[in-house]
């Protein structure tokens, strides 16, 4: 892979997480039935970032 393509990549994979947290923070507000769902959707990449930095998958020699 060139490193173009790695780079579309990698943002496309975090695109699609700052996607997931927005809509799993979409889903609390309207599960606490409080709030506005478009609230937490602004520090989305914020968290996500944040997420991304604290907790990451442990790989072993094994793991593909």
């Amino acid at each position: 892979m060139t490193d173009q393509a790695n780079q579309l990549a990698t943002e496309d994979a975090d695109r699609r997480c700052i996607d997931r947290v927005r809509t799993l923070s979409m889903d609390a507000v309207q599960a606490a039935e409080s709030g506005h769902p478009g609230i937490p959707m602004t520090p989305a990449p914020v968290a996500s970032c944040l997420c991304g930095l604290s907790v990451r998958p442990a790989r072993t020699s094994g793991s593909r």
